[in-house]
C-alpha cells in the first residue's frame, strides 16, 4: 500500500481526513498512517515551493472562494479541503466538480451542478482524457 486512503491538509494545524471504511477494511498499522501523512505533507510543501516560491498564501477571509476538484470519488480529500478553507472565514464557499458521487453532496458548500453517474468509479471512466497540468 503506497498511498493513504485519506486526505491530508497542510497549514499551521495539519488535518488528516481518513476514509474510515477503507481503513477498517485494510487495517494499516497506526505508524503507517503517521508515516504516510508525513510523506504527503512533505509533498504538499515541495509542490507549493515549486509552484509559488516564497509567495505568501492569499488571504481569503471575507472573499468568495471556489474549490475545484476534477472528480470526487470518496469525498475525503474534498471534505478536508473544504474544512481547511472554511477555517479561514470566506464569505461564500463554492465547490465545483465535473463528476461526483451523490454521497459527496453533503459538503456544506454551495455547489456548481455536476454529473452524478449511477455507476461512478474512481478510475477516471467519467472524465475525458487529459494530461496533468505542468507547473509553470
Amino acid at each position: 500500500m503506497r498511498s493513504l486512503p485519506s486526505a491530508v491538509v497542510d497549514g499551521a494545524h495539519p488535518q488528516l481526513a481518513l476514509n474510515e471504511d477503507v481503513i477498517q477494511l485494510i487495517g494499516p498499522p497506526p505508524r503507517y498512517i503517521e508515516a504516510a501523512a508525513k510523506r504527503e505533507l512533505a509533498e504538499i510543501e515541495r509542490s507549493r515551493r515549486l509552484n509559488f516560491g516564497d509567495a505568501p498564501p492569499v488571504a481569503i477571509e471575507g472573499r468568495v472562494v471556489i474549490v475545484v476538484d476534477d472528480g470526487i470519488a470518496t469525498g475525503a480529500s474534498m471534505k478536508a479541503a473544504l474544512r481547511r478553507v472554511r477555517r479561514n472565514g470566506p464569505r461564500r464557499l463554492i465547490l465545483a466538480a465535473p463528476v461526483a458521487l451523490q454521497a459527496g453532496s453533503d459538503s456544506g458548500a454551495d455547489r456548481v451542478p455536476w454529473a452524478a453517474p449511477a455507476r461512478h468509479s474512481a478510475d477516471g471512466r467519467n472524465r475525458s482524457p487529459h494530461d496533468p497540468t505542468a507547473p509553470s
